[in-house]
């Protein structure tokens, strides 16, 4: 009997390192790229997680996954002060970067093909939209342990970064210059009209994924579920990891150790709004009354027919707070007294705080903390940069490597420290190194944003003179008297201050210009 040979992965061979550029799509091709048929309805529905469901998930965190991953989206619409830490990360940085050629320094560099070479990697990497990518990159990255992005490229219309399922990604191993090797579920295709993707719509378009896509369902649909997981290209995917490289494996919401501090924020936020509700409460009753003198149980002087009819009545009129009841007997004043307010306020702040505390995030950036200790804020922005630039390296070395396998060799990637909160800082001190002979381009990347921008503005700039045209007024900041001695132009004594006329008359600016 022939022994039948079990294929659990892609063949490696196809994925050798070799300097191409990515898919290209055509225009028209690439308006089909679509994340879902905007034809079709869509429905979701979510869980309500507590934190009883939550405990039980992280006993078994590499099984529970996908659950886990739901709860952090859960949190993203349920508590605004889980958005904001999510987007804090990603929103610090400018990612404004520079690239640099690298160059053998015993040769003589040829200036003019060097600058024809290093202007096609700048436009190239110009169609990057860098800041918009990487915010999206890091922060689904924190929200669900890692992200997959697939890279598609059109040379009219740049290139556009589109979001993969995680559920339906899992990573292998890493590439040779450390870029995660990440495979896809070809099942993902049989879930509802996913199929459009690959084998287009009514059969009106054809598949606007990738044809790596395409192949890969082609293949599971006709050799079976050993072929179920296929591996996408490394040089078109792009893969962020918030969790060390030894859990790979299972990569977790970067944030999950808070996730039962957050719940608890949510459940005492409930609490205080229930409490201040019942404390709006009034009850009002309506007491029927008895005949004078009767000894007969019961014996109203009005019918319970017109007491429910009176009742029906100022039930249709009476505010939403304003509960009702008609009683035979005589009831004591319901109220429910105001509790402390200031003390709810209290509890409600000190679990804000208590989550930063744990998370090592600046409470004061992030919503608004009470210290106002600048020292104290410096250093805590210095600490959320070290940890944000961990994902900001990853990040670089991604590009880095696509440079050298899709575009060209020779050339070094490099974002810039920068960010919203040190912004003049790392200009100032980008400019003292240009003033000392350090390089122009990395402060004037510092202030544009790339080395595209730069290069253009100062070259045109030049080639129409533009700074020739920028005559400052003329001012007393800008024009010195009619001597040659320097300073200021001589004030009219009208113009002097009593003390400015002492000075003058006692001769105290004697060889200087005040006194001519």
């Amino acid at each position: 009997m022939e022994e039948r040979k079990v294929i659990t992965k892609t063949d490696d061979s196809d994925f050798s390192h070799k300097r191409e550029f990515a898919q290209r799509m055509s225009f028209a091709k690439f308006q089909e790229l679509l994340q879902r048929n905007v034809n079709k309805s869509f429905t979701k529905t979510f869980t309500t997680y507590t934190k009883e469901l939550l405990r039980t998930y992280i006993t078994s965190p590499n099984s529970n996954q996908d659950n886990l991953r739901e709860i952090s989206r859960f949190l993203c619409r349920y508590s605004m002060l889980y958005k904001k830490l999510l987007m804090y990360y990603p929103s610090m940085p400018l990612y404004y970067y520079n690239l640099t050629q690298e160059n053998d320094f015993s040769k003589t560099i040829n200036g003019n093909k060097a600058l024809k070479d290093y202007q096609t990697v700048l436009k190239n990497f110009k169609s990057f939209n860098l800041p918009k990518d990487s915010f999206n990159q890091m922060y689904m990255a924190l929200r669900d342990g890692f992200s997959v992005f697939e890279l598609y490229d059109s040379e009219e219309e740049g290139k556009v970064f589109m979001p993969l399922d995680v559920q339906y990604c899992r990573i292998y191993g890493k590439t040779i210059d450390g870029e995660w090797i990440v495979y896809f579920d070809a099942a993902y295709f049989d879930k509802g009209d996913n199929s459009y993707y690959v084998q287009g719509i009514d059969g009106d378009t054809s598949g606007c994924w990738s044809d790596q896509h395409v192949q890969g369902y082609n293949d599971y649909k006709s050799k079976g579920r050993d072929f179920e997981w296929y591996r996408l290209d490394p040089n078109t995917t792009f893969c962020l990891t918030t969790c060390p490289d030894d859990e790979f494996y299972a990569p977790l919401p970067y944030y999950l150790p808070l996730f039962e501090l957050i719940l608890d924020n949510i459940d005492l936020q409930e609490l205080i709004n229930n409490r201040n509700a019942l404390e709006n409460y009034v009850l009002l009753v309506s007491k029927i009354p008895m005949v004078d003198g009767s000894d007969q149980l019961d014996d109203f002087s009005l019918s319970l027919e017109l007491v429910q009819q009176m009742q029906s009545l100022i039930n249709s009129v009476v505010p939403e707070l304003i509960g009702t009841v008609y009683s035979p007997m005589e009831i004591e004043k319901i109220e429910f007294p105001r509790s402390n307010t200031t003390s709810s306020n209290d509890e409600l702040a000190q679990s804000a705080s208590n989550i930063f505390t744990n998370a090592g995030a600046s409470q004061l950036v992030i919503s608004g903390g009470t210290s106002t200790n600048s020292v104290g804020l410096k250093h805590a922005l210095q600490n959320d940069m070290s940890t944000c630039w961990v994902f900001v390296d990853k990040i670089q070395s991604w590009y880095n490597h696509y440079l050298k396998s899709c575009v060209s060799e020779g050339y070094t990637f490099m974002i810039h420290k920068i960010t919203w909160y040190n912004q003049d800082e790392y200009q100032s001190a980008m400019k003292d190194a240009a003033t000392v002979g350090g390089s122009a381009l990395d402060y004037l990347t510092s202030l544009m944003g790339n080395p595209y921008d730069a290069y253009c503005k100062l070259m045109f700039e030049n080639a129409i003179g533009i700074k020739n045209l920028m005559i400052p007024l003329r001012t007393s900041y800008t024009q010195s008297g009619s001597s040659n001695t320097g300073g200021a132009p001589t004030k009219n004594d009208d113009d002097l201050s009593p003390e400015g006329v002492a000075s003058r008359d006692g001769g105290k600016n004697a060889g200087t210009k005040a006194n001519e």
